[in-house]
């Protein structure tokens, strides 16, 4: 229905009988990759992309066992991530020589090598693995909350002690994606991975080796299940909860879409029973009838509450969940809940709280209250900074919140997101920088906090406006992805000239940026500001550009990619000094990329200055009619994508006129369809 016209659909099957059923007018039968592209990818897999000559022992040994895997590239793949931990001749010869290739005769020999896979995990990892068998077949994963709910089970360990839970968990994801268990993984614009899939093959070999510990129960299902430990199940399939094994059962997940799925309080109230439970995960719940029941359940270490109404009649039992690692609140109604409850839970290590409201609570102990009504002028208490576990903090949409308090000495804080709390005006910081400074902080984001002016000195008077905001704060020692978006008000911030992987800066203030490219002017000696950076994005709507040092971008050495959005042609003229005539600007820039410039008609000459750049991107560009006349000199340029911007598009599509012989020798040419 929503297709352009020819579209066509392309349906795959691994059942001759289904295709057979379908009546298809076309059938492709795919008969695998030949020997030799078959050799190659094994050969990638298992030496990398470097590699070009291989032992000439270990590479006959290894045509042989590429041939045995029958062209099927997940078979290839899986024993590629098998063989990386092998390099001696005897143990390339025992693989290709393995008992299990006697019953590789039958569409079912691919699952015999996804097994030989699985059996050369460490036992954690297999544990890890056969867990995700809980997961629907196709699902996104989210490799945040998937480590969380293996931190939850106690599947993690660090042998040295030293290391955190979250980093083995990092990398337990990336060996399951090395050695081809999990695959189409995303990453963010910060190049860091945010998800993966299971290939419905290696999702079936999970369930197979899971056993009858792990259950997927669907909508469709009526007979009663084993004695699982872990379940996970669509809302038709929730009248089967109440023939589980309470005492065995240890996660409990509800896989819920949409308010339409809505389950009631009598549906829930057997969740109470599940007093082992360590993994509880609800959405789109009515939970007025648990009451005070969640409470009960003391070996919670992951509790996640999303679009759930009732809460209120939840909250004080929270404080019993003292081995708690992981609260998520997004709640599908405004309550009251009072903060003193979190600060109990004193192993939390990730909070994400969305859409409350504060008010005063006029306890002794100084907390404050999340609450349906607001009170301006409040100021949040040290409740956070006594979760001195906490790895990751999420605050959306918490209303009339002004300050937040000291955060600069929790030792383990790695993520930091702030978002849409529309009243703040300042984070408070303490002056005693004799420990580390934000220690650990990796990731902060400051979004839509249009009142956010900056830090704040405990203590000082708020009517003394130049008292705290000109004092020179350390910098941010470990900071790697920084994003303010929305912040017109902010000017005094910690500086930034480690940052690494990315830079968003939107609709925002230019001072921040400013202050971190004129430490160089204090510190000759070092590395100069942002030379580390690799992904930098801003916008044109609100920057001064005439604020920033012109030749600023000679520090960005090492970025990588370089997104301009909203620059108007006046803004496009004042940045021509930070790239004109200079053949070395952004010596490592692999991706430029123009979106939304509306009035823009001509990109900039500068471009083709960028000697290393490889892909071109121009999005949304309305107006654009011209590319330069020096595109011929970006003899690196491999990809560009004109999308959005109708003027150009029509001109490269009909191949005629002055554009196409400047692109022309570009290999690949993205272009909307002329339908």
């Amino acid at each position: 229905m929503c297709g352009a016209e020819d579209s066509k659909i392309l349906m795959t099957t691994r059942s001759k009988i289904v295709s057979e059923r379908l009546e298809t007018s076309k059938l492709y039968v795919l008969n695998g990759l030949t020997l030799d592209v078959s050799w190659s990818m094994l050969k990638k897999i298992t030496f990398g992309n470097e590699i070009s000559v291989v032992d000439q022992n270990l590479e006959s040994i290894g045509k042989k066992i590429a041939e045995k895997c029958m062209g099927v590239p997940l078979a290839i793949k899986t024993l590629g991530g098998l063989l990386q931990s092998k390099s001696k001749e005897r143990e390339w010869i025992n693989v290709l020589q393995g008992e299990f290739w006697e019953s590789c005769e039958d569409e079912k020999s691919i699952m015999l090598i996804l097994t030989l896979g699985y059996q050369s995990l460490s036992l954690r990892l297999r544990q890890c693995f056969a867990y995700c068998s809980l997961f629907p077949k196709d699902w996104e994963i989210e490799k945040d909350m998937l480590i969380q709910l293996w931190m939850a089970q106690g599947y993690l360990e660090c042998s040295d002690g030293k290391q955190l839970l979250e980093d083995v968990g990092n990398e337990f994801v990336k060996i399951l994606l090395i050695k081809s268990f999990f695959q189409d993984a995303k990453e963010g614009e910060d190049g860091e991975l945010v998800s993966f899939k299971m290939h419905n093959l290696m999702h079936d070999l999970a369930t197979q080796v899971a056993g009858n510990d792990c259950f997927y129960i669907e909508s469709e299902a009526k007979r009663r299940v084993q004695r699982p430990v872990h379940v996970s199940l669509e809302p038709n399939a929730v009248h089967l909860l109440g023939s589980l094994d309470a005492n065995r059962l240890r996660t409990l997940i509800l896989w819920s879409s949409n308010e339409e799925e809505e389950l009631n309080g009598d549906e829930m109230s057997v969740i109470s029973k599940f007093k082992c439970l360590r993994v509880l995960m609800l959405s789109y719940c009515s939970l007025s009838k648990l009451s005070n029941s969640i409470g009960k359940l003391k070996h919670l270490r992951y509790l996640n509450l999303s679009h759930c109404r009732g809460l209120g009649s939840l909250y004080k039992s929270f404080s019993s969940l003292v081995l708690l690692q992981s609260l998520i609140l997004t709640p599908n109604e405004k309550v009251k809940f009072s903060t003193k409850v979190v600060s109990k839970l004193i192993n939390l290590k990730h909070l994400h709280i969305s859409d409350w409201e504060v008010s005063r609570d006029k306890t002794s102990f100084g907390f404050v209250k999340l609450s349906i009504w607001q009170h301006k002028g409040m100021v949040l208490s040290n409740w956070i900074s006594s979760l001195t576990n906490i790895v990751e903090i999420s605050l959306f949409l918490c209303g009339s919140l002004q300050y937040l308090p000291p955060l600069e000495h929790l030792p383990f804080l790695k993520s930091l997101h702030i978002s849409f709390l529309e009243e703040l005006e300042y984070i408070y910081y303490e002056q005693d920088f004799a420990s580390a400074f934000f220690p650990s902080l990796e990731c902060l984001s400051l979004q839509f906090c249009y009142m956010l002016k900056g830090w704040w000195r405990m203590g000082d008077d708020f009517n003394n406006t130049s008292c705290s905001q000109n004092l020179s704060l350390p910098p941010f020692p470990r900071l790697s992805q920084l994003s303010i978006i929305g912040c017109l008000m902010l000017t005094s911030t910690p500086t930034f000239p480690n940052l690494e992987n990315g830079l968003e800066l939107f609709d925002s203030s230019v001072e921040t940026l400013v202050a971190t490219l004129n430490i160089a002017l204090e510190c000759l000696n070092d590395i100069p500001p942002l030379s580390m950076l690799k992904s930098l994005h801003i916008d044109g709507v609100s920057l001064n550009v005439k604020r920033i040092p012109e030749n600023w971008m000679q520090n960005l050495t090492s970025l990588q990619l370089l997104q301009i959005n909203w620059f108007s042609r006046q803004a496009f003229q004042e940045i021509e000094t930070w790239f004109k005539d200079d053949l070395k600007c952004l010596p490592s820039l692999q991706t430029i990329a123009f979106h939304n410039c509306e009035d823009l008609e001509a990109l900039p000459d500068w471009i083709c200055n960028l000697s290393s750049l490889q892909h071109l991107r121009v999005y949304d560009c309305i107006n654009l009619a011209s590319l330069p006349e020096g595109m011929p000199r970006l003899t690196n340029l491999q990809t560009i994508e004109i999308i959005g911007c109708p003027i150009l598009v029509e001109e490269c599509q009909t191949q005629t006129g002055e554009t196409w012989p400047k692109i022309g020798h570009v290999p690949k040419i993205i272009l909307p369809s002329l339908h």
